[in-house]
C-alpha cells in the first residue's frame, strides 16, 4: 500500500524550503505530524545520515547533542555506515567551528564540533558564492556554494570537500 511505502521511504529533499528549517523538520519531512522520538529513531538506524546545509550551524549542532544524537552519528560512523555532509553539515562534521565576526551568535564564539573530520571551520564576514564543477566517484559535478567562512584540513577530495572512509563532505549544493 500507499501507506507501507511510506513507512518504508525515508528522505530529505533539496527543496530551497527545507534549507531554512532545523534538522529535525528536515528530517520529520517525509512524515508529517512525527514525534521527536520518532524522528530521533529514523535517525539512528539510517543506513545514510545526510546532515543538510543549515543557515544554523551552530545552534543546529547545539540541537543534535541536547538529543544525544552526536553519539549515534558517532556509533552510526563507528559501524562503518555512511555519513553525507552538506556545507552547514560538513562544518558540523569538523573538530571545531569559529565565529570571529559574529556572523550566528557573539563575535568571538568557538564550538567544539562533532570530531567526526579533522577540519575546522571559520565564519567570515564575507559570504562565498560560487558555481564549482569537477568530478566526484568518477563522475563529472556541479554545483553551487553559497556560505560563510572557510573549512581548512580537508583530507581526501570529495567535491571540493572531504571524504574519509564512509563519511563523505563538501560545501556544494546540488551536486548529487
Amino acid at each position: 500500500t500507499q501507506e507501507s511505502l511510506r513507512g518504508a521511504i525515508g528522505m530529505v529533499t533539496q527543496d530551497t524550503s527545507l534549507l531554512h528549517r532545523s534538522i529535525a523538520a528536515n528530517i520529520g519531512y517525509g512524515r508529517p505530524g512525527a514525534t521527536m522520538e520518532r524522528i530521533e529513531a529514523a535517525a539512528k538506524k539510517a543506513d545514510l545520515v545526510v546532515l543538510p546545509g543549515s543557515r544554523s550551524t551552530i545552534s543546529d549542532l547545539a540541537w543534535l547533542r541536547e538529543r544525544g544524537l552526536d553519539r549515534a552519528l558517532r556509533d552510526h560512523v563507528n559501524a562503518g555506515r555512511a555519513v553525507l555532509g552538506i556545507c552547514g553539515g560538513f562544518q558540523m562534521l569538523g573538530t571545531a567551528i569559529h565565529d570571529p565576526v559574529g556572523i550566528e551568535g557573539a563575535p568571538g564564539a568557538s564550538v567544539a564540533g562533532l570530531g567526526v573530520l579533522e577540519v575546522e571551520t571559520t565564519f567570515g564576514a564575507e559570504k562565498v558564492l560560487a558555481l564549482p564543477s569537477g568530478t566526484a566517484l568518477g563522475a563529472k559535478a556541479s554545483g553551487y556554494e553559497i556560505h560563510h567562512g572557510v573549512v581548512e584540513g580537508a583530507a581526501g577530495d570529495f567535491l571540493g570537500g572531504s571524504r574519509v572512509g564512509n563519511v563523505f563532505a563538501t560545501m556544494w549544493h546540488g551536486s548529487l
